[in-house]
């Protein structure tokens, strides 16, 4: 049986949503000890489920994903999609749903922690993710007690959790109506 890639992306983008959900947990049990180390390890996972559902979601419909963490141009994309395309489309109602305005601001604020590398902040002054930062000449982990805060974690888990499930939804839409036209020929 081959793989669909868009298939695949989603499975990785719900595997990632559960390891966020594992990682979480853990740093919810151990944050009343001031021990929580993994949020930004739960936060990076919610970013990058969201990075894969939206990929997956672009491939479904025949676009192929740069390997870089271009959410919001492709959600853009998608929202302008020409006529022909993905506005026939049924799914695309649903898609409008999902990335709203309000939205969009979520899912940018949540990519916005993804690591920018070197060309775009060369002093390594945003808060990210994954590697250490300055902030106010004091060199910080991502990990370090307080860098994230538990409110933060619950938001980005429930924009991981909304995407994953939403663009799921859409996935199966789009296989049923595919079925359905397979049927009628």
């Amino acid at each position: 049986m081959s793989i669909n890639k868009a298939d695949a992306y989603l499975r990785q983008a719900q595997a990632d949503r559960n390891a966020a959900s594992a990682l979480g947990a853990q740093d919810m049990a151990a944050s009343s000890s001031g021990k929580a180390i993994f949020m930004s390890h739960a936060i990076a996972m919610c970013q990058q489920s969201v990075e894969k559902s939206v990929k997956g979601l672009y491939l479904l419909f025949g676009y192929e994903p740069r390997r870089s963490h271009t959410v919001e141009k492709i959600v853009m994309s998608l929202l302008k999609a020409p006529a022909g395309s993905t506005r026939r489309n049924p799914g695309y109602g649903r898609i409008a749903t999902l990335f709203s305005t309000d939205f969009r601001a979520s899912i940018r604020a949540l990519c916005d922690l993804a690591p920018k590398g070197k060309e775009r902040d060369p002093d390594q002054i945003g808060r990210n993710t994954e590697y250490p930062f300055v902030r106010g000449n004091v060199w910080r982990a991502p990990s370090d007690i307080g860098v994230f805060r538990e409110e933060e974690l619950d938001k980005y888990m429930r924009i991981a959790l909304r995407t994953v499930h939403e663009v799921e939804r859409i996935r199966v839409a789009l296989k049923r109506m595919e079925h359905l036209s397979e049927v009628k020929k």
